[in-house]
């Protein structure tokens, strides 16, 4: 019974990912004006509302008990890898992708341009989920309150960093990101796992760190 309610959930967050993902592709395609302020700030809507549901959606694969937190720091350094890849070269593969095309502007490089966005906007939300994960592994005190005002700072550095471009405004930008960086700091201290794997491990664990950096 219990096993049932959880695939229903599981379901439902998917077809939530799923509608969010197909609205936001025809806003795109048929709807957005690049000129206009009410349509970007739409079009920023559905795109939160997209990663916040598959965030939903993965963070049930992510919390599974028996994955190892070396697989998970593994997932990463790949994900890493092809976001690497993917962002270093992102001009040679959209012209590329969407020169061989005609680059006509119709629905199909819509599409294609919409599947290359998905793929990065998918990597970042899974790393960010383990991240997550390992944060809270094995924690026995109650740590939400530091992980959740590291990740406000984050939202707070990003945004700061699009409508902070003036000079008046560099202080503000500086002074979240440094926050960020101290809270990063302090909260690596805390996470407690590590404690709990054995030196083989630990060893695997360093070598991927080194390769992940």
């Amino acid at each position: 019974m219990r096993a049932g309610i959880v695939n229903i959930k599981k379901n439902l967050k998917l077809q939530i990912f799923v509608g969010f993902a197909i609205l936001l592709f025809f806003y795109k395609l048929f709807i957005y004006s690049a000129g206009s302020v009410t349509a970007e700030i739409l079009n920023e809507l559905l795109i939160v509302f997209t990663v916040f549901s598959l965030i939903l959606y993965l963070g049930d694969t992510v919390r599974s008990k028996s994955v190892n937190p070396l697989s998970l720091v593994m997932n990463v350094g790949i994900l890493n890898a092809v976001l690497f890849f993917l962002i270093t070269f992102s001009d040679s593969i959209l012209s590329g992708i969407l020169g061989n095309n005609g680059g006509t502007g119709g629905i199909v490089d819509t599409l294609l341009s919409f599947i290359y966005v998905f793929v990065i906007i998918g990597s970042v939300s899974y790393i960010f989920l383990v991240f997550r994960e390992l944060f809270f592994l094995k924690q026995k005190k109650n740590v939400s309150t530091y992980f959740n005002t590291m990740i406000i700072f984050f939202v707070l550095a990003s945004l700061s960093a699009l409508v902070g471009n003036t000079r008046e405004l560099f202080y503000i930008r500086d002074t979240f990101f440094i926050i960020s960086i101290l809270l990063i700091v302090i909260n690596s201290i805390r996470i407690s796992w590590i404690a709990f794997i054995v030196k083989k491990e630990k060893i695997s664990l360093l070598v991927l760190s080194v390769v992940i950096s």
